[in-house]
């Protein structure tokens, strides 16, 4: 047992610390817990946010032992690091109290200095700043020293300005200590899809609008680094760097600078900034020449990698303006420059800023096709153990719809269940490799993450390999990718396996895609079917491969996602999945149908709100005062409440995959409305799903029906889907599947 805690004097400002927890290794755990209970200043309390959903019944214990109080943060799906600092920060406000309260940022596997707290406290007051924060020590994972000096070893500014901090960040989130004013500002936190960017330099630029922040020049935190931290301190490990001018080069800095100007955006939306601290990333006028003048400032005070972060970014800049020349007889200045602003947003975050809201443009897909069905790398065959190859179109986050993400959780199943996995992106280069990797990685477990990886065959001329090598093909190309792969560079198992989640000839008209897609279905592979309605399809249509005993799983919804209490609104919102670039989702028939459902019913517009979410797209006028108004592509945090505060559904999927869409709307506790095809009638699934015809007469009709019935609550029973009725659970399946290569693997050892 600890020691009882000293007395606390409530004369001092009340310190709120966030404590995030993610599979903790519980001995860093308990000397950062220790540390802690250590510190001289003792009027804290803990907010621990358990970030994996999983880890309260282990670490509460630990916290109870050494004497420290806590409120606990549960959220219902794992948070990233940013997420859960960003839910820590806010339970804090919520619930502090005192006059003064202070916050501050805790990792669970560092160590604090028993004055870590008091400094800060000091110093908070003494400077009269927004934020404070120290140097570290670097330690290893046995708690031997590596550097005495995280500053001095990254080189960082002592006193960086609003635009240096845009360059690089100079703070660190766990050393930091901050006022409630500053909190208060900061949330919520800007989006992102991924984690391009962490609290500490979001809190770092808004503190640097305010009152300043202040570096207090001593290691009060050793900073743990091990094979697990999500960051670590920089220029300690090799990493490879990019051949100048390559493809990679360019992501890496457009992406770069993408994310400076989002967060510029960011910080201008929500302070009000002198024009000059922002100019090089907001003010088109004379742009790059701020960032040359920074260059050379950075070189006059031997800061050579910011000068060369800044040159970058003079270069991009100067690409993006020459884009915008090119492309503004044709699209109109405000329209090109959004378009470029919208394709570097997509590198990073991820997102665009809420003022960007032009949809992106139409990509035509019949450049790519031949080059899509040949893989651009050659294997080189120095591999020791094989691998299980997922061939995806494109591993970036912002890319990540159902049909991919579910490709994702089927090979980090595979990597949990001991298989090594790895993912191959054949059509787009990985913008931010690590992103990506620590994106899939989430859903695995600690030892299945060591058993995934990612190759992008976009960038990369060979790709190391085995003659046991299995290959996952995902979309109709990359089957035809497989195929090649296996008969021209002889691996040794001559079939792949096919995760079909889709018809996917009917993507196209009649053409040479349509050809290629249906030929797909004549290579030799083995089924992975996305719901037995799949299935019972492809055996229709004659497809032998198509048997009782083919692979099948229905699809991984979360459906605990959407439960719980839906909100009172005296406005209804009818929702559209709306993708005008997805023929299958049939957005000029239900856009069709909302006006014909409109001008039968006359609802007052007053009480009613039409959104649609799933793409970008311009704001539709129906007659009768009417508008549709776009809400894009959201990141999967905000879904759940999209559905929630909606009370009809609208979701088309012509073909016979059932989509996720009328599923999460019917476990939501919305009326849903779509659309039947051969044997696909998700009714069976739940009374609030109407499934009828593809018209704009039924489908209308169907809305009317729900129009009608929109006061009335959908029952708890008609929420909770029997998904095991589409297919086996996801888990089964992928059971079943590592059966297969473990057989595989054993006959060819034979």
């Amino acid at each position: 047992m600890s020691d009882p805690a000293p007395s606390v004097n409530t004369a001092l400002p009340k310190v709120y610390i966030v404590l995030s927890i993610y599979q903790p290794n519980l001995v860093f755990l308990k000397e950062q817990l220790r540390s802690l209970a250590h510190q001289s200043f003792r009027n804290l309390s803990l907010i621990t946010v358990i970030a994996d959903t999983r880890a309260l019944p282990m670490v509460q214990p630990l916290i109870d032992q050494f004497g420290l109080t806590s409120d606990y943060v549960l959220p219902p799906t794992p948070l990233s690091a940013v997420q859960a600092f960003e839910a820590g920060l806010k339970r804090g406000l919520d619930t502090a109290t005192e006059s003064t309260a202070y916050f501050a940022f805790c990792d669970q596997d560092d160590i604090w200095r028993k004055d870590r707290l008091s400094k800060g406290v000091r110093a908070l007051k003494q400077q009269d700043v927004d934020l404070v924060h120290s140097d570290c020590c670097l330690i290893d994972a046995a708690g031997d020293m590596i550097h005495p000096s995280c500053v001095a070893s990254e080189n960082r500014l002592k006193k960086p300005q609003l635009r240096d901090l845009l360059y690089r960040n100079a703070v660190t989130g766990m050393t930091m200590l901050l006022t409630r004013d500053l909190a208060q500002r900061a949330l919520p936190f800007p989006r992102q899809s991924g984690t391009h960017f962490y609290h500490d330099l979001w809190l770092a630029l808004l503190a640097q609008t305010g009152r300043g922040m202040h570096l207090i020049n001593e290691p009060l935190v050793q900073y743990r680094q091990h094979d697990n931290n999500l960051v670590g301190a920089l220029g300690l490990t090799a990493r490879p760097k990019p051949a100048l001018n390559s493809l990679s080069w360019k992501h890496q800095k457009a992406g770069s600078y993408a994310l400076a100007k989002y967060l510029a955006h960011a910080v201008a939306a929500r302070q009000s900034v002198p024009a000059q601290a922002l100019r090089p990333f907001l003010g088109p006028k004379h742009a790059r020449l701020w960032f040359w003048l920074d260059a050379l400032r950075y070189v006059a005070s031997g800061q050579f990698k910011l000068a060369r972060i800044a040159m970058a970014f003079a270069l991009v800049s100067a690409g993006r303006t020459a884009w915008i020349i090119r492309n503004t007889l044709q699209l109109g200045l405000p329209q090109a420059r959004a378009r470029i602003d919208q394709k570097l947003y997509r590198l990073s975050p991820g997102v665009s800023p809420d003022a960007i809201t032009e949809s992106p443009p139409p990509k035509p897909h019949t450049r790519l096709q031949d080059t899509r069905m040949h893989a651009a790398w050659q294997p080189d065959f120095n591999a020791i153990r094989p691998m299980i190859n997922i061939l995806l179109p494109s591993l970036n986050p912002p890319d990540m719809f159902a049909g991919l993400t579910t490709a994702l959780k089927l090979g980090a199943g595979l990597a949990d269940r001991g298989h090594l996995v790895r993912f191959i992106a054949t059509d787009q280069p990985i913008a931010a490799p690590a992103v990506s990797l620590e994106f899939i990685r989430a859903r695995c477990t600690p030892q299945g993450r060591k058993n995934l990886t990612l190759a992008c065959g976009v960038q990369s001329d060979q790709i190391t390999s085995h003659r046991q090598d299995r290959f996952i093909a995902t979309a109709w190309w990359t089957a035809h990718i497989a195929t090649k792969l296996i008969k021209q560079h002889g691996y040794a198992t001559p079939k792949f396996h096919y995760l079909i989640q889709d018809h996917e000839p009917h993507f196209y008209p009649w053409g040479r895609a349509f050809a290629d897609a249906q030929a797909s279905y004549h290579l030799p592979f083995t089924p992975i079917f996305n719901t037995n309605l799949l299935q019972r399809y492809f055996a229709d249509q004659g497809h032998d491969f198509a048997h009782k005993d083919a692979l099948t799983f229905h699809p991984s919804i979360p459906l605990d996602h959407y439960s719980g209490p839906r909100p009172h609104s005296d406005v209804t919102q009818i929702l559209l999945y709306g993708r005008p670039d997805v023929a299958r989702n049939m957005f000029g028939p239900a856009v069709e149908a909302l006006a014909q459902f409109l001008t039968t019913h006359q609802p007052p517009p007053q009480s009613l709100r039409l959104v649609s979410a799933g793409q970008a797209h311009a704001e539709i006028t129906f007659e009768g005062g009417y508008t549709l108004k776009s809400l894009g592509k959201l990141p999967l945090q905000d879904y759940p409440d999209l559905l929630h505060r909606s009370h009809i559904g609208l979701s088309l999927m012509y073909s016979p995959h059932p989509s996720h869409v009328p599923l999460e709307m019917a476990a939501a506790g919305m009326r849903v409305v779509t659309n039947g095809f051969g044997p696909k009638d998700l009714s069976r699934l739940s009374p609030s799903i109407a499934s009828t015809l593809s018209t704009p007469e039924a489908l209308s009709k169907a809305l009317g029906t729900a129009w009608k019935n929109r006061e009335t609550p959908i029952p708890d029973a008609d929420r909770a889907l029997d998904l095991t009725q589409l297919g086996d659970p996801f888990g089964k399946m992928l059971d079943l599947l590592s059966i297969q290569f473990t057989k595989s693997d054993a006959l060819a050892a034979e």
